[in-house]
């Protein structure tokens, strides 16, 4: 296994992009996440943006956002787009991402929280991930579906989801604290193991343990906003990575510091302390990168 570990923008609060890839770049970053989401703020918008230079703007040019990304010596090789894709509007949104991803020379998009709706909803669900992963496929782009809630949560759910879609380019992203925030009783550095060739990359993501009990809608298990610095929570990284030592090529690996209480009132470099801190935990534990 080779890890390929990918800077956030989601570990460092809401700011602009190109001061996130400036964090990034001097954390030692390679890799990038592009943020170009349906609803999130500072995301990018394919819709809006056009191919040639224009002026020195990376937020409406894509020949601008690739000089800047060079410029740092950073690699987009990873979309997160977090779009409603169950109906005709919601499909052509990821397909538009999709476009995005090829022109900015990425191969792996993730389509994020799968919608949630009602489970005789399932089948329609199959039907749209399939169409977009026809459509991926075409321009050689593999789509990681978070594994996040509802069919998705964690690898039993998500393996037969999978079984249904019957497509190899889509493979399950998988997020290591919420798989501990919205199961009970599961252990990762198991699950891990248990998607075998449906993994297609981990969140590298801490949980706090912080459960007020019940269930949420469509299944999850309550939870309370609490990701923590990596080796600070609840999930056993080292165990993690044990198990995937014989992971076939590259594994895609999003260092994604969410939060929680403890970083309330931030500023841009005390999320960069929290991101070098964590870098220097996975160096700890033997992660090479």
């Amino acid at each position: 296994m080779r890890i390929q570990l990918i800077g956030s923008c989601n570990s460092y609060g809401l700011t602009w992009p190109n001061l996130q890839f400036e964090k990034m770049a001097e954390a030692g970053f390679r890799n990038v996440e592009i943020l170009c989401g349906q609803y999130r703020m500072h995301c990018f918008v394919p819709e809006v943006m056009v191919d040639e230079p224009w002026y020195g703007s990376w937020r409406v040019s894509i020949a601008d956002l690739k000089t800047l990304l060079h410029q740092l010596g950073l690699n987009p090789i990873y979309l997160l787009c977090e779009c409603d894709f169950l109906g005709p509007f919601g499909q052509e949104l990821v397909k538009r991402r999709v476009d995005f991803a090829v022109k900015l020379g990425a191969t792996l998009l993730g389509i994020g929280q799968p919608p949630k709706s009602t489970p005789g909803s399932v089948h329609g669900l199959v039907r749209s991930i399939q169409r977009l992963a026809d459509y991926a496929a075409e321009r050689n782009v593999t789509l990681l579906i978070e594994s996040l809630c509802w069919v998705f949560r964690n690898a039993e759910t998500s393996n037969a989801m999978l079984s249904r879609i019957r497509r190899p380019n889509v493979k399950i992203m998988y997020n290591l604290a919420h798989a501990l925030a919205k199961n009970d009783g599961i252990k990762p550095e198991d699950e891990v193991v248990a998607l075998g060739g449906n993994l297609g990359g981990l969140f590298l993501k801490d949980f706090g343990g912080s459960k007020p009990g019940g269930r949420a809608p469509y299944g999850d298990t309550n939870y309370n906003w609490d990701f923590p610095p990596l080796g600070d929570g609840l999930v056993d990284f080292p165990a993690v990575f044990e198990r995937l030592k014989d992971f076939p090529g590259d594994l895609p690996c999003v260092l994604q510091l969410e939060g929680g209480p403890h970083n309330e009132g931030y500023s841009l470099d005390d999320y960069q302390r929290d991101v070098r801190k964590a870098l220097a935990y996975l160096r700890s534990i033997g992660v090479e990168f």
